[in-house]
């Protein structure tokens, strides 16, 4: 944590923290666009814990221990997004509640529906002109790029319309194929030389040797669609991920359904919701995100170790009321929450001390996306945000909850065809009923995530208006 103050008493607050066995050190603002911020003394402040994980006690005391002391020398904490001596309702009055997404993105004040986003990709696909990710792929018949995208929307929607008629797990086998035509269609607005004129396959497999849920495993294969659209979303090869990965890996990371995967598995989800703000104190902007269950990120090393990277962690209670800075509702318990908060802020006064009006909303987005990409996952519903955690305990080997989801649809589309007495109720009750579960829950959010990365817009629909 870092705190500003004035320079004559810069040694003192050093003498006590030293006196307190509290690990601190001089540094610098280093804002030359602000002379006064620049002019003042700055101090870095290194609470660490013995214990793995630190607990929120431990943050929430070692906060106000520091905080407590700067204060009797006129110091105050400025990293964070609020300055101890600035009112909160002032505070309150320059804050964007956004999900993570890119500054292109539309949000919907309405419950999502596949109506809308099926209108939007028909648009792409058949009025000329209207995607400008069509109209700059580079090939030399662009009449083919038009013709194969608007074939893959087609096929894509003919599929998922047969899901939605189609009755339980079955409807697993309709919605994988609007999947992976989308994920073609996607593909092709990347790279189009891997797409037209090519047969690709699946890219991965799935083996099922009995009809329990712990013999199952999908296999990413070296070539095909999968690995393509693998490396197009997370920015590395498929190669990093393991040979085989167990069911339990897959449906942990689809939140849409976690109630259902714990009732039935008995197993901690491996993905959790954020939600972001954006928050100044007056000078310089942060983008603070509030993670629920982020015992889980903590639990695995390698995400961990990418978070620490660029965040600190704070106990929720560092606002006066975290859920109205968050837009939450109050009835919602932050006992397992986290709140990160970047390391450096951004500058945003100007010269006559207003506040720049989006806080550097985009650069912040930008940052953060590139930095969360092996966790982050599309917004839906209610949250701003999903971070799944590394496959890997040892290494970071991403796989975000939305291409998670795509594995498990076709994990399911794949027993339907070769083992369907898996999804028997009467031969599997508890499995077949949680499948039914996911496949009813998980067609809206994979289909929403697959035409984010479509639309010249990202559609990100808010179930309910918060706060």
């Amino acid at each position: 944590m870092n705190l500003s103050g004035p320079p004559d008493r810069l040694q003192e607050l050093m003498d006590r923290f030293q006196a307190e066995g509290i690990d601190a050190s001089p540094t610098t603002g280093n804002y030359p666009d602000d002379p006064a911020e620049n002019a003042l003394a700055w101090v870095h402040v290194d609470a660490r814990s013995d214990s793995f994980p630190p607990s929120p006690q431990f943050q929430s005391k070692a906060l106000h221990r520091v905080s407590d002391i700067a204060a009797e020398f006129n110091f105050s904490m400025r990293s964070h997004g609020i300055a101890l001596d600035i009112q909160q309702s002032s505070y309150l009055n320059n804050r964007i509640c956004r999900p993570l997404v890119s500054a292109q993105a539309t949000l919907v004040l309405e419950s999502a529906n596949a109506d809308l986003l099926w209108d939007q990709l028909r648009r792409v696909a058949y009025v000329p002109g209207c995607s400008k990710r069509l109209s700059n792929v580079t090939w030399p018949n662009p009449q083919a790029v038009s013709d194969e995208f608007s074939a893959f929307i087609s096929q894509a929607e003919v599929y998922y319309r047969a899901g939605e008629e189609t009755t339980g797990p079955s409807a697993a086998l309709q919605y994988y194929y609007a999947l992976l035509n989308l994920a073609k269609a996607e593909l092709l607005l990347w790279r189009p030389d891997a797409i037209i004129n090519q047969k690709l396959t699946h890219g991965i497999s799935a083996s099922h040797a009995t009809g329990q849920f712990e013999d199952w495993r999908v296999k990413p294969q070296k070539a095909g669609v999968f690995p393509l659209l693998y490396e197009k979303r997370m920015g590395m090869p498929a190669s990093r991920l393991p040979a085989e990965i167990n069911p339990d890996q897959l449906f942990s990371r689809c939140l849409e359904s976690g109630m259902e995967y714990i009732q039935v598995r008995g197993k901690a989800l491996q993905a959790v919701p954020l939600y972001q703000t954006m928050v100044t104190d007056g000078v310089y902007s942060w983008s603070h995100l509030l993670v629920e269950g982020y015992g889980v990120i903590q639990q695995n090393q390698p995400s961990w170790d990418l978070i620490q990277g660029t965040f600190e962690e704070l106990p929720p209670q560092h606002h006066n009321n975290p859920w109205q800075i968050f837009a939450l509702s109050s009835r919602i318990s932050l006992d397992s929450f986290a709140l990160l908060v970047p390391r450096n802020g951004k500058y945003v006064r100007a010269g006559d001390g207003v506040h720049i009006g989006d806080l550097r909303l985009p650069e912040w987005e930008d940052e953060l996306s590139a930095t969360l990409r092996p966790l982050l996952g599309h917004p839906h519903g209610y949250f701003d945000g999903t971070l799944s955690i590394s496959l890997s305990d040892s290494e970071l080997v991403g796989l975000t909850s939305d291409l998670a989801r795509y594995l498990s649809v076709y994990l399911v589309s794949s027993l339907i065809r070769y083992r369907p007495s898996a999804l028997d109720l009467r031969l599997n009750p508890d499995q077949a009923w949680y499948l039914t579960a996911f496949i009813r829950q998980a067609a809206l959010p994979a289909l929403q995530a697959a035409a984010n990365e479509i639309l010249d817009n990202e559609f990100v629909f808010l179930d309910k208006a918060r706060n």
